[in-house]
């Protein structure tokens, strides 16, 4: 369903092998709700910012908000209530362009007004990794390839 799409940010692709979780800490889960509310909220310079800056360089940034603001548009009936992030995991995942690495996924949880339906309540992820003393986020694999393939991700 398209609701589940709204939620601008997401799994990336773990892929076969990933190791065995770990329970993950609080300020991951705090990183990924203030990186969805910035999306939400049409705050697309926080959003860029929270990228892992080797990802930012499959785009340009005028596309990537490009992108972003479409896709709000397509979802602008939708009312946002609450996000919030109930868990967290640690994963070694292999990504494009860094190869294997540890990141953090963390369960993203919405409740959203849509128009007829009421409210529903939509559950997602983000994958982030933490760097430099820093958080930042990790698009998923279809995004990775929407944006290297000159596309706006679904």
């Amino acid at each position: 369903m398209r609701v589940a799409a709204a939620v601008a940010v997401a799994l990336a692709a773990a892929g076969p092998g990933a190791a065995p979780a770990r329970p993950a800490d609080d300020s991951a889960r705090a990183f990924a709700v203030r990186v969805v509310w910035a999306n939400l909220h049409g705050r697309y310079d926080v959003v860029w910012s929270s990228i892992y800056p080797r990802y930012r360089g499959i785009t340009t940034r005028t596309f990537y908000v490009a992108c972003k603001r479409q896709k709000a548009r397509r979802n602008a009936s939708l009312t946002w209530l609450s996000v919030r992030a109930p868990s967290a995991r640690q994963l070694s995942v292999r990504l494009p362009l860094l190869g294997r690495v540890r990141i953090t996924r963390v369960t993203l949880l919405g409740s959203v007004r849509v128009p007829i339906l009421g409210t529903r309540t939509v559950r997602n992820s983000l994958d982030v990794m933490r760097r430099g003393g820093r958080w930042f986020a990790v698009p998923t694999l279809d995004e990775y390839r929407a944006y290297t393939g000159g596309r706006c991700p679904r």
